[in-house]
């Protein structure tokens, strides 16, 4: 896990692995259909990450719970075609538990009820895979013979609250069945886009790198303009290759704004006019990337002692009429198909492709055939 492919691509080669690039595209498709098709299960779902959801069942009739799990899974494989884990418990730290056994079940379905005994289940179960605790918060417990989930059920809650704070005890609580962490229907808006990756050979020269930052600019507006935010702030980095021997250089920008904005062609700007501020040259540079920061709603827009209105801040002069016919251009003829000529014509920075698997759900051009 976590190891560049280029050092075992021989070894991936012998025994017949294949890779494959990332694909977001399809990833953030196919997981929005299987927490659409959760969502008819229960009215309350908290969407966790890309590829975790909690369901509240509390206002749900369920005769049997292994049942109503079983039927969930095969919801999901027979509408998406992916197939799930799914553990069900008093509480959200028990429910994690509950998944992690039930990954490990035929069924891909595990419970935990009142009646079961908790000390077969908690012993022996790593601290470091609680939901909220990890491997550094493990190494603290471990120095206090807390080993396992049991041992850290058994512990006084001082003791716990002295290692963890207050989040390690509302960990305690809830291993032990007691409701103690919220159940989050609407999480908080994210508070930052980014938008990098690293080159597919190493860039020395300025022009390539200045291209690079600005596709990575107009991607993260294009994503803050599909979430009608708008962002007071830019980040901009730049790093050599840490893997390689030789000089290691890693900078970054950060552009405060009078205004936030969500225009194109200032934010490109922006963000390049923060590059040439960190760049230097005689690096044998990897990667760069684009952070739009501070976001907010539209509605949140302030003006200052000299405006008469929240127009004034977004007019044509600031690009919202090029922004708006990018966007239309864009989702009838399909991501890129026009761009801001800062961002390159040939963009030989850019990743090849080649490993990436096809856009199935999103893209008519890469439909599954069938026979």
């Amino acid at each position: 896990m976590c190891t560049p492919f280029f050092q075992i691509k021989k070894f991936a080669h012998e025994n017949k692995i294949f890779p494959f690039s990332s694909n977001y595209a399809l990833y953030g498709d196919l997981s929005r259909r299987v927490m659409q098709v959760i969502s008819h299960f229960s009215p309350d779902i908290e969407v966790y990450s890309i590829d975790e959801a909690f369901l509240n069942l509390e206002n749900v009739h369920v005769a049997q719970f292994e049942e109503f799990a079983l039927l969930i899974k095969k919801t999901i494989y027979s509408e998406v075609g992916i197939p799930v884990s799914i553990g069900i418990a008093p509480t959200k730290v028990l429910a994690k538990v509950a998944t992690s056994f039930a990954k490990k079940k035929e069924t891909g379905v595990f419970v935990i009820d009142k009646k079961m005994d908790l000390k077969k289940i908690l012993h022996n179960f790593p601290c470091k895979d609680i939901w909220g605790i990890g491997d550094a918060s493990a190494l603290k417990l471990k120095l206090y013979q807390i080993n396992d989930a049991w041992a850290f059920v058994n512990a006084d809650e001082k003791l716990i609250q002295k290692i963890l704070s207050i989040t390690g005890k509302k960990i305690l609580f809830e291993l032990k069945g007691e409701k103690a962490i919220d159940f989050v229907i609407e999480k908080e808006g994210r508070q930052q886009i980014l938008s990098s990756k690293s080159f597919e050979h190493s860039v020395f020269d300025k022009k390539t790198i200045s291209e690079a930052i600005s596709n990575h600019a107009f991607r993260a507006t294009e994503k803050l303009r599909s979430e009608n935010k708008l962002a007071q702030g830019i980040s901009v980095f730049i790093q050599t290759h840490p893997l390689k021997d030789g000089p290691q250089y890693y900078n970054s920008e950060l552009s405060l704004l009078v205004h936030p904005i969500d225009h194109y062609p200032q934010i490109v700007d922006a963000a390049v006019q923060g590059f040439e501020k960190i760049f230097r040259s005689g690096f044998e540079y990897k990667k760069c990337g684009v952070a739009l920061i501070n976001l907010k709603e539209k509605t949140e827009l302030q003006l200052n002692l000299f405006e008469s209105s929240k127009e004034s801040v977004n007019d044509e002069k600031s690009g919202k009429n090029i922004s708006q016919i990018l966007d239309s251009i864009n989702k009838k003829f399909g991501t890129g198909s026009i761009t801001l000529l800062a961002c390159g014509m040939d963009s030989p920075w850019k990743h090849s492709g080649n490993l990436k698997s096809k856009s199935y759900t999103t893209n008519w051009k890469e439909l599954p055939p069938v026979f």
